[in-house]
């Protein structure tokens, strides 16, 4: 039985209701509490949402039973969830809150999602 096979694609088709990555288009400037970024402005940090039908795209093995045991007896098991399988970073340039004239570079790790399964 084939695992999580990397999903980076918009949902799209008959698929568009089974577990999928969407854009997520995040503007820092419209966020409280985030003026201080000066790059980037903005960036696409998806969100996973869809159905997860037995045997559908299961990111482990566990996923996989998991949905084969809700297929027999919905009331013991909870169905698989979609949910992010893949996350990157992402570099995020600031000036120095000590120094107004430096600036700084930190990378935000797992902000970005890049595919998504049935967890």
């Amino acid at each position: 039985m084939p695992l999580h096979k990397g999903r980076r694609s918009k949902c799209k088709g008959d698929n568009n209701k089974k577990c999928c990555r969407h854009e997520l288009t995040v503007m820092f400037k419209d966020l409280k509490g985030f003026e201080f970024i000066v790059y980037p402005k903005g960036f696409d940090a998806g969100y996973c949402k869809g159905r997860c039908p037995p045997r559908y795209n299961p990111a482990h093995h566990h996923a996989l039973l998991q949905s084969l045991l809700w297929k027999e007896d919905r009331k013991r098991v909870p169905k698989p969830c979609c949910a992010p399988s893949k996350l990157d970073q992402l570099m995020i340039v600031y000036f120095d809150e000590n120094d107004s004239t430096q600036l700084k570079v930190s990378y935000w790790k797992n902000i970005q999602v890049l595919e998504c399964a049935c967890s």
